[in-house]
């Protein structure tokens, strides 16, 4: 079983993901995000930015349905969501095979310059087309810039990806990938997890 604060965190994703607010995740919802994606980052529909980003989106939105989608009726519930997650989440070896490509899908459109960094215009358009929310996105922006030049790097932005799947630290700031969570339990005082050991 998920520990209940990795169980808060991919509510959270699941309810970015469920983008039209039917109560699981279809086709449709992947086009409302990528719609987003466009409007956010000025991209002309029908456009080369458009067509690629929704291309590159779509290929892991069918990688997730072929994994999640157990009883095949092209809809994803909540239950075959953890389901999936907790499997792509069990250890390092699967995250990188089923969760960490959807990044390399679409990092090339967040660093269109290729210069290895997201700057700030850039990953607000991402958290708000991302989260259909602006709220927390400066707190999540200066949280992940953690040599604080003004950009995210690479390895800074994929680093938040792996822990906002992989950490059950209430503490860590990759909490606020997909956007700020509700009730989010404090992690107990290092004295009681001291004591609990002994």
């Amino acid at each position: 079983m998920f520990l209940s604060f990795r169980k808060l965190k991919l509510k959270r994703l699941f309810d970015c993901y469920d983008a039209n607010g039917n109560g699981h995740l279809d086709m449709n919802d992947a086009v409302v995000i990528t719609n987003r994606f466009s409007q956010e980052f000025g991209w002309d529909t029908g456009s080369f930015a458009d067509r690629s980003f929704k291309g590159a989106f779509f290929k892991g939105w069918s990688r997730m349905f072929r994994q999640a989608d157990a009883n095949h009726d092209y809809r994803i519930t909540w239950q075959e969501f953890q389901h999936y997650h907790q499997e792509a989440s069990s250890d390092d070896s699967h995250f990188y095979r089923d969760l960490k490509p959807f990044l390399d899908d679409i990092f090339p459109f967040l660093d269109p310059d290729g210069d290895g960094l997201i700057h700030k215009s850039t990953y607000l358009s991402f958290y708000r087309a991302m989260c259909n929310s602006n709220l927390g996105e400066e707190e999540a922006f200066e949280s992940f810039d953690l040599n604080h030049d003004g950009a995210i790097s690479h390895l800074e932005f994929y680093t938040m990806f792996y822990h906002f799947h992989m950490s059950a630290d209430p503490d860590h700031a990759s909490k606020l990938f997909f956007g700020q969570l509700e009730n989010t339990p404090r992690k107990p005082p290092d004295s009681l997890l001291l004591g609990t050991l002994l």
